[in-house]
């Protein structure tokens, strides 16, 4: 419902009909042009020489193939929500009811190079949400969160939302008191102490990324193709203000906070 391009929503397995017409030419022509120099990324961690590696990955058969011009794929996105902001899906076959709430991020601050989602969205769900928030114990007071209460933003490239899930014999209930908490997000004043708090929790959790080799190379990629400098990352989350995040609250209206519940 947020956003209106099949190309975010669909299933990414395609249809029946779709995966039948998948030949030995799609693939191909898939392989050609994804797997292409263009959209790789390399990234190396371990006790080694580097001009070694680079003389290695030289003369590798895959730095001598001919590979096909490559063209940049532009996709088109209609960022235009639906009129619909909730969904209900009732069947019989689920454990447990369901309920998730997304807020868009509308285009226009996504695609604002001010403001870094990647630092700054972590923290500012957490303070909205985290065990010592003031809307976490109103859930908690009301009997109305569990241990599947789970808020995360989603950042990708050219889409993005807040997004809160949880399990729930409660759904009508936690839907009507998470909307109030929503609405009143624009209006909410965050405490400088909690802020500190979150910010510094935010750096220790990037540092601690670099504990593990598959979560630091996901990182450093994504740094890389967002031309984001690595060696100063950690010192520009030093610098978030509680400014930087005052952007992030103005989306929260009615018109960017969409529900779907799935019931038993």
């Amino acid at each position: 419902m947020m956003y209106k391009d099949p190309a975010i929503f669909e299933d990414i397995g395609g249809s029946q009909a779709s995966i039948k017409k998948i030949d030995r030419a799609v693939l191909n022509q898939a392989v050609k042009h994804f797997y292409h120099p263009m959209n790789m990324t390399l990234v190396i961690t371990g006790n080694f020489i580097v001009e070694e590696v680079l003389s290695m990955l030289s003369k590798h058969p895959f730095m001598n193939m001919e590979w096909p011009l490559y063209q940049t794929v532009t996709r088109k996105i209609n960022y235009q929500g639906s009129k619909k902001h909730l969904m209900v899906k009732k069947d019989k076959s689920i454990e447990a009811n369901t309920v998730e709430i997304g807020v868009k991020i509308p285009f226009d601050l996504l695609n604002n190079k001010d403001v870094d989602h990647v630092l700054f969205a972590s923290p500012f769900m957490g303070m909205l949400f985290g065990p010592s928030s003031k809307f976490y114990q109103i859930l908690k007071k009301r009997n109305l969160n569990n241990f599947t209460f789970s808020p995360s933003p989603v950042i990708e490239d050219d889409y993005g939302f807040f997004n809160i899930s949880i399990e729930t014999k409660k759904p009508k209930q936690f839907v009507k008191t998470i909307s109030e908490l929503l609405d009143s997000v624009k209006d909410f004043q965050i405490d400088d102490k909690i802020f500190q708090a979150y910010k510094r929790s935010e750096i220790g959790r990037l540092i601690k990324i670099f504990d593990d080799v598959k979560y630091s190379h996901s990182l450093v990629k994504k740094l890389l193709i967002n031309k984001v400098d690595i060696y100063g990352f950690i010192e520009k989350s030093k610098q978030i203000t509680l400014d930087d995040l005052s952007e992030y609250q103005k989306i929260f209206t009615k018109d960017n906070v969409y529900v779907v519940e799935y019931l038993k």
